[in-house]
């Protein structure tokens, strides 16, 4: 199995895991723990990160509320090879940065 290394971001309370996809070189996001299926996507964890705050805005503007799942679902998150990309600590210094990791 390989490992992928993938950055968990949060904004209002919703949780998006986010990946960096190398061979389309662009970063992936998909918000967890919702029933409708929201992903954004962007070039820089920067892009990436604002489009994920605007796709949670419409979604609260359009439903009136946050997206939410009908049903309480624990999440075990493991981070791996984080490290050995040059490109994940930049991102990890920008959430930081943020606020959005701590």
């Amino acid at each position: 199995m390989e490992e992928q290394s993938f950055l968990l971001a949060c904004y209002k309370g919703i949780f998006a895991k986010i990946v960096y996809e190398e061979s389309d070189k662009k970063w992936i996001g998909r918000v967890l723990d919702a029933d409708d299926l929201l992903v954004f996507t962007g070039k820089t964890i920067e892009d990436t990160l604002q489009t994920f705050h605007n796709g949670i805005e419409e979604y609260i503007a359009a439903a009136g509320t946050i997206p939410s799942r009908s049903h309480t679902q624990t999440y075990n998150m493991i981070r791996y090879g984080v490290e050995a990309r040059p490109f994940m600590e930049t991102a990890r210094e920008f959430l930081r940065e943020e606020g959005e990791l701590k």
